[in-house]
């Protein structure tokens, strides 16, 4: 009986600690400054202001791939954009190739 309420418990310990948000003291910083740098950006002239907001980060949590970690990721939408003509690049290449072969 002690047996099983001490497996139970490990268990529970286990897939408790799993289930939280992972932070990083590495992932934590560059919040930090993002956060510092948009709060010196409000105190500049109105036109920079204008600029950085088109430059704000947007931030999504991903899984990687062969993880079930999720990981915050903050992006600018340039950076989006190119991801994703990149992404649609490569599918364009492949599916070219396979057409290729297939002939």
């Amino acid at each position: 009986m002690v047996r099983k309420f001490l497996a139970l418990a490990s268990i529970l310990a286990l897939a408790s600690a799993c289930a939280g948000p992972s932070a990083t003291a590495a992932g934590k910083a560059p919040l930090k400054e993002q956060a510092a740098a948009s709060q010196a950006g409000t105190a500049q002239a109105p036109a920079k202001a204008a600029v950085a907001e088109d430059q704000k980060p947007i931030c999504t949590t991903e899984r990687p791939v062969g993880s079930n970690i999720p990981r915050r990721v903050c992006r600018t939408p340039e950076q989006i954009e190119r991801e994703r003509e990149a992404a649609q690049e490569k599918m364009r290449g492949l599916s070219q190739g396979t057409q290729r072969d297939l002939n």
